[in-house]
């Protein structure tokens, strides 16, 4: 791997794992306590926009780059 295609592989890898990171705690606040101080609303939908970008990344052709 080139220097570029391993930091879009280890940005894809963090952003997955805090959008999912985010998704859990934001279903968790709907149905139990709330574990940090935001809305579960805004941690659902962050946490939704980031696994969707790491996800994207993850599956993308990095020759296009």
């Amino acid at each position: 791997m080139m220097g570029s295609e391993y930091v879009m592989k280890v940005g894809a890898w963090l952003l997955s794992i805090v959008g999912a990171a985010g998704v859990i705690s934001g279903l968790l606040g709907f149905f139990g306590p709330v574990i940090v101080g935001f809305s579960p609303w805004i941690l659902l939908i962050f946490g939704f926009l980031f696994l969707l970008s790491g996800y994207g990344l993850m599956n993308r052709d990095l020759d296009e780059i």
